[in-house]
């Protein structure tokens, strides 16, 4: 064989088949796809299974969720290299040549760095796993399809690796600009929410706070954790609701450690709420959580808990800016340092640490917490009143220096009467800010029509059929709103069902669709279509009081209970402009980020919060909505 035959045989060796490069170009996509939505959560887009806590935003807010140095989030880095890689591989020829090949190996090295955190995290992130098992699986396919290297590259190598750069430098440049308005829109959100709490803090404390007794509630030491950090008369009392394992809870506790060296006049206690569902030796530490976040945090608090027993104030805030440096884990030979070093007993440490008291006093602090409306943490309380807007940059060292400012006078404790959950939900409502939801082309309400009057306040909900919390909202509205003329209750499609929701994700969790939650949409749409309002009410009155036993009914249940004709039914299912208005409802809660359903809107406003306890809430917004129009 000669030389010339050799070498034109190894280019075809090395050259990858059409299938290898098909997959391979598949692989990429789903990478870049992935990505795409997490960038898309990040900018304020909803993303099932990332709500607040979840092990998506968890892992955004480590360090491994921002590039160091410059705090560009990863995921826009992520979304900018897979498609300029796409770019890069397409125009190679889909090959991966020169020094292409060098920048996607150190991608699939990123790629199993970030693996090795989620695993090391014990915090899965579906889309991170997808995006990354993506990138590897394309670099897998591209090397087993052809050595991707020699032969006659040369002249497709440097237009892989400009285009590569050219499109990576672009779409980054794009996203950081996309990136830094929409950090200025949350920082300006957070901004309004901050001097309203900062006005109401400033109001009070000219006012008489002992309106309400707050030792019902509270006992002799009034709203305060057990250990004080400072005088106790204080004209500036802060109570946080923590966790040592949070991100925020620690960015929020520098400014305050900051302003604690430089002033005297603060007092600090400290109330726990870790994120962390088990307590050890299968005890629960917080009951309210369905799973673990923060799988140390309640050994932490309880080791917090433990130093105050032992020492006193002094020690238990010695311990506790110990455990936020160590961000809430350690070893237990860090800790016997740490004890050592604070000179307490450590017998005694130990025992109080691992005793039923310390599980009990954190406890009672996550009570607490729950009875407070608390959503996640940090919860922050300034001499009684929720700083909302703690996430604006330096919100808790400006709220510190403004409040001072008011000169407002030294209290104790006892004198701080916080809001409860009710009032906190109302309040979340009322603050939320008023917005032009999308529009429905074709409406499905209850009550007032929309000829009415401008007066009408109108409560929308997107939900599911086959949802219990949809339901029990739904039940909640709808004797709210009998005998009234001034609401009128929109119901919006949202079912947790891929075969006709194209809005969720494709890796949506199996055991999270409901399957008959597009068959029961399409009825209460087909009701509407054949006997307009009425019909509708009555197919969506049936198909909600009979949630939990739609898989086993039938339409013919239905047009039985509705009084429709069972052909006429089942023809207008089969409308497309029934499926056309599921997607405009789902497309609609789209839009406005839904991260969960029951998504409710009273007024325009959002509705944070509707369930408490297994019950629903909404009735207290209502309430607050139609206050003096019955």
């Amino acid at each position: 064989m000669s030389r010339r035959d050799a070498k034109n045989r190894r280019s075809h060796t090395d050259t990858p088949s059409t299938g290898h490069r098909l997959l391979a170009g598949v692989f990429l996509v789903v990478a870049l796809a992935a990505s795409a939505m997490l960038v898309a959560h990040h900018l304020g887009g909803g993303l099932p299974g990332c709500g607040p806590e979840s092990a998506c935003d968890s892992l955004a807010r480590t360090v491994w969720g921002r590039v160091p140095g410059i705090g560009f989030p990863t995921a826009h880095v992520g979304l900018a290299f897979f498609a300029a890689l796409l770019a890069g591989w397409g125009l190679a020829g889909g090959r991966l040549v020169g020094g292409l090949k060098l920048v996607a190996l150190v991608g699939g090295l990123v790629s199993l760095l970030l693996l090795g955190v989620m695993v090391a995290e014990q915090k899965l992130c579906p889309y991170c796993l997808v995006a990354h098992l993506g990138n590897l699986a394309f670099l897998a396919v591209s090397f087993v399809g052809g050595r991707s290297a020699s032969g006659r590259s040369a002249g497709a190598a440097p237009k892989g690796l400009m285009a590569f750069g050219g499109a990576f430098v672009v779409l980054t440049a794009i996203l950081a600009i996309v990136e830094s308005q929409t950090q200025a829109a949350r920082d300006a959100a957070a901004e309004a929410e901050r001097a309203e709490s900062v006005s109401r803090m400033t109001q009070a404390a000219q006012g008489d706070l002992t309106s309400q007794d707050p030792e019902k509630r509270w006992g002799d030491l009034g709203f305060r954790g057990r250990f004080l950090h400072g005088p106790e008369t204080a004209p500036i009392r802060i109570v946080m609701l923590t966790d040592y394992q949070c991100p925020d809870c620690r960015q929020v506790e520098e400014q305050i450690r900051k302003a604690l060296e430089t002033r005297d006049d603060i007092q600090l206690s400290i109330k726990h709420f870790p994120m962390c569902r088990e307590a050890g030796s299968g005890e629960l530490c917080n009951k309210y959580l369905s799973r673990t976040l923060h799988r140390n945090a309640c050994w932490a608090a309880r080791a917090a808990e433990a130093a105050g027993m032992v020492g006193g104030d002094q020690k238990f805030f010695d311990m506790h800016f110990w455990l936020f440096d160590k961000e809430g884990s350690f070893t237990r030979e860090e800790l016997d340092a740490q004890v050592a070093k604070l000179g307490l007993d450590s017998a005694k440490f130990y025992a109080a640490m691992e005793g039923a008291e310390s599980l009990a006093r954190v406890r009672a602090d996550i009570e607490d917490g729950h009875d407070l409306g608390l959503y996640f943490t940090p919860m922050v309380f300034v001499n009684g009143i929720e700083l909302k807007g703690w996430q604006a940059p330096t919100a808790v060292s400006r709220t510190i220096a403004d409040v001072a400012a008011a000169n407002p006078p030294a209290r104790k404790a006892g004198s701080d009467v916080p809001a409860f959950a009710r009032e906190k939900f109302v309040s979340d409502w009322e603050d939320s800010g008023k917005r032009r939801l999308p529009a429905d082309n074709t409406p499905r309400y209850f009550g007032a029509s929309p000829q009415e009057g401008a007066s009408v306040i109108d409560v929308v909900i997107w939900g599911d059929y086959q949802e219990e919390n949809t339901a029990a909202v739904d039940a909640d509205v709808r004797k709210f709103l009998e005998g009234r003329s001034d609401l009128r209750y929109h119901f919006r499609h949202y079912p947790v069902d891929p075969s006709c929701n194209k809005t969720l994700p494709e890796n949506v969790p199996a055991t999270s669709i409901h399957p008959r939650a597009c068959w029961a949409a399409q009825v209460a749409e087909a009701a509407g279509k054949i006997g307009g309002a009425e019909s509708f009410q009555r197919a969506h009155v049936w198909l909600m009081e009979h949630w939990d036993e739609l898989d086993t009914s039938t339409l013919e249940d239905v047009a039985q209970a509705t009084q429709l004709r069972l052909p006429q039914l089942e023809a207008a299912m089969n409308d497309p402009a029934v499926q056309a208005a599921i997607d405009e409802d789902a497309r609609a809660a789209q839009s406005l980020g839904a991260r969960s359903i029951p998504l409710v809107y009273i007024d325009g406003k959002f509705a944070p919060r509707v369930r408490m306890d297994n019950e629903t809430v909404i009735t207290w917004m209502l309430e607050a909505a139609t206050s003096g129009r019955r």
